[in-house]
């Protein structure tokens, strides 16, 4: 099966694509099923989709980083055959 990835942009809105457009920050790859199921089941519901939880508290770009961060690591347990999250 093809690799896709899970991405936000320092927003923090989380989408799914098949590649990393510059700018974007890669939170995870694998399954596209097996993505949308642990994006799912741990990010925030906004307005605007699945987002970063803790985004929308930061004041300044590198609380939005930390917040990405730290979302990264909490996925990193989920981690198997077909998910594994990056940059953590």
């Amino acid at each position: 099966m093809a690799r896709s990835y899970a991405i936000c942009r320092i927003s923090g809105v989380i989408e799914l694509a098949h590649s990393v457009p510059e700018g974007c920050i890669a939170l995870a790859e694998g399954e596209r099923e097996a993505l949308r199921r642990v994006i799912s089941a741990t990010a925030q519901i906004s307005p605007d989709g699945l987002t970063v939880p803790g985004l929308t508290q930061a004041e300044n770009e590198q609380q939005q980083r930390a917040a990405i961060a730290a979302y990264i690591h909490t996925l990193t347990p989920r981690n198997g055959a077909h998910f594994t999250a990056l940059g953590a």
